[in-house]
């Protein structure tokens, strides 16, 4: 078999270029780049079986060749800068494939099977023109770099949220006008890009592994939850102007506060700040909140939806992994807008930080009017918003807070 094997080669050799043949019978890693290729060597599923890393930046590759899958050992494949509108559904059967770069191409979609890279650890797709990221994509269990920049994202999928071992996550230059609330409970992610979007708010719960986030270049972007800008704060590589104030919040806001919130007709609360009639859009699920007037407040009770919600919540993080399943699978299918709600995640926590309690659709709300500088813009003002489960634990952070009092301004619902 071994003899037949070189006859052939030895055979099919003429019909190659010679010099490709002796480099890919030398190397495991080929440097390819820049060699004005407008197809894959076909010298490579011949000669190449054995090579690891391919770097092809540069070219003019119009096709991936189906019979990518037959380079078995390959680890890295760097294809960045080529004209690609798509990625044969043969690339999945790539299992050792570690690394993928095809930034700057033309591809509209990934194949379904694209999510069988089981393996795949950084993923660059950069500058291309995806809408949507493919049926499955949380099977990329080893996934720790996603670079989705310069596409034309809209709605971030929830899917995102189960890619465990993500790190980073770059999104800049997209459509996002929102991201999906569990991502701040990715364990491993430790920086998030998500400039020159469409954002008209960041999460409104902290980060479980205190990511640093840049986010400027927002136009309608103009409030961020209290407790998160004070941990983006100190994560901040931003060098803060010469300002007395300690407690200013140290951030680069450039580009953001410049438009009102987005219209639309989903019936969202709009909340407007009395002082300076700014304009918050807060997150759809949030259906009612309450203003907080000091002691005198009249304790409100929360809705028995409300309260269902936050009380299943309670329970199921009482409950290990392997009954959640049969929580989620034979009880929420039976109510519908609490299952839906409790997958969807919490839209904040509880301020009052002896509480904490997740809330989900009803709150008391506080705005803050917070200072924030950087070395080119020594002050600005930002909108700050707390919630609170109940008037009490609002009264209870009043207390122990009475600077924050002093910040605190009116609204009204429009």
């Amino acid at each position: 078999m071994a003899e037949q094997r070189k006859k052939w080669q030895y055979l099919v050799s003429r019909m190659y270029r010679k010099e490709l043949i002796d480099e890919l019978k030398s190397r495991y890693v080929l440097h390819w780049n820049y060699r004005s290729y407008e197809k894959f060597p076909p010298e490579l599923l011949v000669f190449g079986l054995h090579v690891e890393e391919i770097y092809l930046k540069g070219n003019k590759l119009l096709v991936l060749p189906d019979w990518v899958n037959s380079l078995r050992n390959l680890t890295n494949l760097f294809l960045d800068g080529n004209r690609l509108c798509e990625l044969p559904g043969a690339i999945g059967e790539c299992r050792f494939l570690d690394t993928l770069d095809v930034q700057d191409n033309q591809i509209a979609e990934l194949p379904d099977a694209f999510c069988n890279l089981h393996n795949l650890t950084s993923l660059n797709l950069r500058g291309n023109r995806i809408c949507r990221l493919p049926k499955g994509f949380e099977k990329l269990k080893a996934l720790s770099y996603l670079n989705l920049a310069n596409n034309g994202v809209k709605t971030l999928p929830d899917c995102i949220c189960d890619l465990r071992s993500l790190q980073e996550l770059i999104l800049d230059g997209n459509k996002l006008r929102s991201l999906p609330r569990r991502i701040v409970n990715l364990p491993n992610l430790s920086y998030m890009s998500i400039c020159r979007n469409s954002l008209e708010h960041l999460p409104l719960t902290l980060f479980v592994n205190h990511a640093s986030v840049s986010f400027t270049q927002n136009p309608s972007l103009n409030y961020l939850q209290y407790d998160l800008g004070c941990e983006l704060s100190r994560n901040s590589f931003v060098v803060a102007s010469d300002f007395d104030d300690e407690e200013a919040w140290r951030l680069d806001i450039s580009g953001c506060a410049e438009n009102p919130p987005i219209c639309s007709d989903d019936d969202c609360l709009l909340v407007k700040i009395q002082n300076d009639q700014n304009v918050l859009r807060l997150p759809k699920q949030l259906r009612r909140v309450h203003p907080f007037l000091g002691n005198s407040t009249p304790e409100k009770v929360a809705s028995l939806f409300e309260l269902s919600l936050r009380r299943m919540h309670e329970l199921m993080a009482e409950i290990d992994s392997s009954d959640k399943s049969f929580l989620d699978v034979d009880c929420l299918q039976y109510i519908p807008p609490i299952g839906q709600t409790l997958r969807d995640g919490a839209v904040a926590r509880c301020s009052n930080v002896d509480c904490s309690e997740a809330l989900f659709t009803e709150a008391v709300l506080w705005t803050l009017e917070m200072t924030v500088t950087n070395i080119e813009i020594p002050t600005r003002t930002v909108a700050a918003v707390l919630f609170f489960c109940s008037g009490r634990c609002s009264r209870l952070y009043a207390e122990a807070n009475p600077r924050k009092v002093a910040l605190r301004v009116q609204w009204s619902l429009l």
